[in-house]
């Protein structure tokens, strides 16, 4: 089982706010503290509301969720009994911490006063009138957010409303100093993974099954790489472990399915290749040649134009705009810093062998409100990358490519993507992107000639 601890600070992303019906219908509230219940003063009083967002930036896709607690720390408090405090999901995912009691955004007014909800799956709490609020009952309302692919879990806080009675619970919100004090969902959630490891003789390769419930019975399915997928039962087993797979040589698609008691998941899908142990391809070629013939299969399998598809060197000005009039755009590079820039720009001999790391780049541009800042826009910066990565992942996982256009030249079922990688929402504002790591394992042979 993992957890996800989400806790909300002043960024970007994280919103909570509080509201009050009354004279304070169109006034927004400070952000000082978050406020539930009826409270007054030698008058009828107001009832207050909170609102509260936590991104899912961090939960996996199709994550099985056990359960959600929501913890507000204590700041003042004053009840009558036990009275009851209910967490509903937000429907109006527009609001912005100038909301009120009247207008989810300071401007355009909710569909119904006190904000927009649903009490479907909705949390509750009995507090007593001491200690900080725990509503431990979210995990139907998050596992509802996740399965409805949501950004984020946006809660609507509603206490007793009772005119001229004070009966409130009061928070500390997103801005208290002391990070301990701020409001914090924690999610419990079952995600298994599934890693491959090629015996490297022709016998096949073991799958590693890893972050399943215990007990569950787990199936491993697995599909050819190349035409359409078609997945077959390849093994099974109860818990955590090793999986023999009796495969031929070739590039596959793995996945595993998981059913347990709290219900039924599976892993995302793993690309892998099972080998006889021959010894790896041996060309004659110059970095800039192998990455050329990268850019070359992008662009004709994305329909890519040379401005929006291109390689280099070096990494990349990340901040610099796209070519003109682009808001999408491809770069390829080598991994990390194992290259030597001179050497390669020399076209002289090199030493490296086996395997050697390429990057490709997914860019794209965020539109920003006049302001400057988007909050639920730069939320879905990172997240809006993601539909980019099949394609590219598709264009080049197990194919040939061609080097110096000549086709009997080629890194034949070579190329597979090793994972990738997305910017924190601090990192990136304006621009956004997203790497994807690519091994290709052959010998290198750096020709003078090349």
């Amino acid at each position: 089982m993992a957890t996800l601890e989400i806790p909300l600070a002043e960024d970007a992303v994280a919103k909570d706010c509080r509201i009050s019906n009354g004279s304070n219908a169109d006034s927004p509230n400070d952000g000082s503290q978050l406020m539930i219940g009826s409270f007054t003063i030698g008058g009828p009083g107001s009832f207050y509301r909170s609102l509260l967002s936590f991104p899912l930036t961090g939960l996996p896709a199709n994550s099985l969720i056990v359960s959600a607690e929501l913890t507000l720390v204590r700041l003042a408090s004053t009840v009558i009994g036990t009275p009851s405090f209910a967490f509903q999901r937000l429907t109006q995912l527009g609001w912005t911490e100038a909301a009120t009691w009247n207008r989810y955004d300071g401007t355009n007014l909710w569909s119904s006063v006190g904000g927009d909800s649903t009490a479907v799956n909705a949390g509750s709490v009995v507090y007593g009138g001491s200690g900080n609020m725990t509503v431990s009952d979210l995990g139907d309302l998050v596992a509802d957010c996740a399965s409805l692919s949501l950004a984020s879990v946006d809660l609507l806080g509603i206490g007793p409303e009772n005119s001229g009675t004070s009966n409130y619970f009061a928070a500390y919100s997103s801005a208290a100093v002391d990070p301990a004090n701020r409001p914090k969902l924690v999610i419990t959630y079952y995600k298994p993974t599934i890693s491959v490891v090629d015996n490297g003789d022709g016998t096949g390769a073991v799958a590693t099954i890893a972050g399943s419930e215990s007990g569950a019975a787990n199936s491993v399915y697995v599909a050819p790489a190349t035409g359409p997928p078609a997945f077959e039962l390849e093994g099974s087993r109860t818990d955590d472990g090793a999986v023999a797979l009796d495969l031929a040589n070739g590039s596959y698609w793995i996945y595993v399915q998981s059913v347990g008691a709290s219900g039924t998941v599976s892993s995302t899908l793993v690309f892998f290749t099972v080998s006889g142990g021959e010894a790896p391809t041996r060309i004659a070629t110059t970095l800039p040649v192998v990455l050329q013939a990268v850019v070359a299969r992008l662009r004709d399998q994305l329909s890519l134009s040379e401005s929006t598809c291109y390689w280099m060197l070096d990494r990349e000005d990340e901040d610099r705009p796209p070519p003109t009039g682009k808001n999408f755009y491809l770069t390829v590079r080598p991994d990390g810093g194992e290259f030597d820039r001179g050497l390669f720009e020399g076209g002289g001999p090199d030493q490296l062998t086996d395997t050697t790391g390429i990057v490709v780049t997914i860019h794209t541009h965020t539109q920003l409100d006049r302001g400057g800042r988007d909050k639920q826009v730069l939320f879905h910066a990172t997240a809006g990358l993601l539909p980019y990565l099949k394609p590219v992942m598709k264009a080049l996982a197990g194919h040939d490519l061609v080097i110096n256009g000549n086709g009997d030249v080629c890194l034949r079922e070579l190329i597979r993507p090793v994972g990738y990688s997305t910017p924190t929402r601090k990192q990136k504002e304006r621009w956004s992107h997203t790497d994807v790591y690519f091994a290709l394992t052959f010998d290198w042979d750096m020709s003078e000639d090349e």
